[in-house]
């Protein structure tokens, strides 16, 4: 019975193409060893070629090293390539503060991913079936999920892990393994209590089974309806997102007024949406992340940041909400004495000083390469980053002012002021390269002698 559900899910979904590499995640309990068999019955007529794979978390100590044993038997016996990995789940959760479970899991996939790219495994079949949805569903729904958490698992994820068991309850499998005297362990840790997961399928499922004993069917349809919706919403949230936002390499630009202008519901999809190109993953931003992103844009007010440790660092700039992988690193250069000629500079670029003839026109202010009157360069100039206190005098302005106040008037990010180069004489600054140049260094009728600066990139 089960065998032709299974075929039946592969080909309806398109889980398993002709000619592929299936690998089964196999943890040793009822579920694991029940795909397993029936996977390695059906791999002649669906035209695919069989191996397990079997991580050792190293949290139960010998169970765990009885359950590896009995993984390799019956993969030899069946005659089945097995793949395995030991780890030790419990001191890297202790380590980084996580969560044992989904650090478990974390590991666990990371090695499905790892053994695939090495031994070209095309799927990973794992055994979530579906009670695990009921199960999934009501655990993110305690936690607080929106609808795109409550969607049912889907048969086929992007990463190539598939799940032929959807179709089945547990009722069914605990029945296979019965009726065909498929051996499978106990995992002790599985009546743990303390375990989320445990409680719901021991605690909470059967409680609601009194009122609807087909709650686990009800919950799956829900969660399939769901994922329908899903797919319509995705798409309108692809077009909103288009119109708001712009990717520059790592980094995504929001238009913090067209964003306020959507819908609220709409608005924390285009915000998950942009989390997600930006970072390539939605796991640890959760609803509390994405409604302080929502604040920071309502706020506006540049300067303010917002950084989840490890996920993302967002940043407010002058009517943009700026989001990276990471928080920006600033590079200080250290100062660094200037003279006529050619100076290489210590990221590669280089600032040439050469003796010129006064141009027929001058290039514009923000170009790379300025004429400057050679007499009222001083000879101690630096090349250097903004220091507290520097001063400015714009082009055609007799007074000086703050640097900090002329990036400000601009509206150049923060980011990309830290990163300015300066050619400076104590606290004066002399050419805010690729920006503007000072009025002391202006070239006037008068002007005897001329300098031709220009600054190569690296």
């Amino acid at each position: 019975m089960i065998e032709k559900i299974v075929e039946s899910t592969i080909i309806r979904h398109r889980l398993i193409e002709c000619g592929q590499q299936v690998a089964v995640a196999v943890s040793g309990g009822a579920d694991s060893m029940v795909l397993l068999h029936v996977l390695h019955r059906l791999q002649l007529p669906c035209g695919f070629r069989l191996s397990a794979l079997h991580y050792e978390h190293g949290i139960r100590g010998a169970q765990s090293e009885e359950d590896m044993r009995f993984v390799q038997e019956t993969c030899a016996k069946l005659g089945i390539p097995l793949f395995v990995e030991r780890g030790n789940a419990l001191q890297i959760a202790q380590e980084q503060g996580k969560n044992l479970e989904d650090t478990a899991r974390r590991l666990r996939y990371d090695f499905f991913a790892r053994c695939c790219r090495e031994q070209g495994i095309d799927r990973v079949a794992v055994a979530h079936h579906k009670d695990d949805l009921a199960e999934t569903f009501l655990l993110h729904l305690i936690r607080g999920s929106g609808p795109q958490g409550l969607c049912a698992m889907p048969y086929l994820r992007e990463d190539g892990i598939i799940r032929p068991l959807l179709d089945v309850s547990r009722k069914q499998i605990e029945a296979y393994a019965a009726e065909h005297g498929i051996a499978f362990r106990q995992d002790s840790t599985n009546e743990d209590l303390h375990y989320s997961r445990n409680f719901l399928r021991l605690q909470l499922l059967p409680q609601m089974r009194k009122l609807n004993p087909e709650v686990s069917d009800a919950i799956a349809r829900a969660g399939r309806l769901l994922e329908e919706e899903q797919q319509l919403l995705t798409e309108y949230t692809l077009r909103e997102y288009a119109a708001i936002a712009q990717e520059q390499q790592s980094r995504i630009i929001l238009q913090i007024e067209e964003l306020r202008l959507l819908p609220a519901a709409m608005r924390r999809r285009v915000l998950r949406m942009a989390v997600h190109r930006c970072t390539g993953t939605l796991q640890d931003v959760g609803s509390a992340a994405i409604e302080q992103l929502e604040r920071l844009a309502e706020q506006g007010e540049t300067g303010k940041i917002f950084s989840l440790p490890g996920i993302f660092f967002a940043q407010v700039n002058y009517g943009l909400l700026i989001l990276s992988p990471k928080m920006y690193t600033i590079n200080k250069m250290e100062p660094m004495r200037i003279q006529p000629g050619e100076n290489l500079l210590p990221d590669g670029g280089r600032l040439l000083i050469w003796p010129a003839e006064r141009p027929n026109s001058f290039p514009p202010r923000q170009s790379l390469c300025q004429y400057i009157d050679a007499q009222k360069l001083p000879q101690n100039c630096m090349l250097r980053t903004r220091q507290e206190g520097d001063l400015f005098r714009p082009f055609g302005v007799q007074g000086s002012q703050k640097l900090k106040e002329w990036f400000i008037d601009r509206k150049i990010p923060r980011e990309q002021r830290e990163q300015q180069l300066l050619l400076c004489c104590g606290k004066e600054v002399l050419w805010i390269i690729g920006h503007s140049l000072s009025e002391t260094l202006r070239v006037q009728p008068h002007t005897r002698h001329i300098y031709e600066v220009q600054y190569i990139r690296p």
